[in-house]
């Protein structure tokens, strides 16, 4: 178990600070499917809370990001 595991062991909630595609691969899905795969993967360990870190010169970012809860 690393380190980060053993210290939020009894934490229940998610941050994701990074989540990126290159920009060749971008408008194909492969972003959401990130996403996706990582919320299934949260809700797996029982997380009941996501935080999701999104640039405000993110515009395309900001106004897209409408996912529904855990």
């Amino acid at each position: 178990m690393s380190i980060i595991a053993r210290h939020f062991k009894y934490n229940r909630d998610g941050y994701i600070l990074t989540l990126g595609v290159a920009k060749a691969y971008r408008s194909i899905g492969l972003g959401s499917f990130l996403l996706s795969r990582t919320l299934e993967n949260l809700e797996d360990q029982n997380c009941l809370c996501v935080y999701l870190h999104v640039l405000k010169a993110n515009r395309k970012g900001n106004v897209s990001f409408n996912y529904s809860p855990l």
